[in-house]
């Protein structure tokens, strides 16, 4: 009789089954990231563009001295693209605006030139003493601003809740409690 040899075999298709499962689980993990991804951008692209409101209207530097001249009150709203708190006050703004009959103007200053910047923080008695870490002029965002004939009269810098804005603007002679 011969020899009977104990061979043992090795499975080694499990352990391939198991690399392939392993390579395919890693294959989606990488594949729902790349769609988290893109939808992250796709919503960021749609999700930051300027919304309109109703009651405030966007202007150009430009047109500032001749705008603060109108009515007995002119509300200048100074905003910043990508400024988070800007884009949570103008709703708060339009919502009282609209509750009073009234509009503001909205001036963003990303779109202004430093020769431009300059003038306006000169200008406007609120923001005079703001200047960033290096003494360059800043323009904090938001800052609302209300003039009576073209004179600056009071200004309040940064986000207001509703009430807030409302008291502002009674705190000013702009709108009267009756209206409320």
């Amino acid at each position: 009789m011969g020899k009977k040899t104990n061979t043992t075999k090795k499975d080694t298709s499990n352990s391939i089954v198991n690399t392939s499962k392993g390579t395919k689980i890693i294959d989606i993990i990488v594949i729902i990231s790349i769609l988290m991804v893109v939808i992250f951008f796709i919503y960021s692209i749609f999700n930051n563009k300027e919304k309109n409101y109703e009651n405030i209207e966007s202007f150009p530097y430009s047109e500032y001295k001749k705008e603060i001249q109108k009515g007995p009150y002119t509300i200048v709203v100074l905003t910043k693209t990508g400024c988070h708190y800007c884009a949570e006050y103008k709703p708060i703004v339009d919502k009282a605006l609209r509750q009073f009959g009234m509009s503001a103007l909205d001036l963003n200053i990303s779109l202004l030139n430093a020769k431009e910047v300059k003038e306006l923080h000169d200008n406007v008695e609120s923001i005079k003493d703001w200047y960033d870490a290096n003494g360059k002029e800043q323009i904090p965002t938001p800052t609302t601003i209300i003039y009576q004939n073209g004179q600056e009269i009071d200004s309040v810098v940064g986000l207001q809740e509703y009430d807030e804005f409302i008291s502002f603007l009674i705190k000013n002679g702009v709108v009267d409690n009756e209206n409320l």
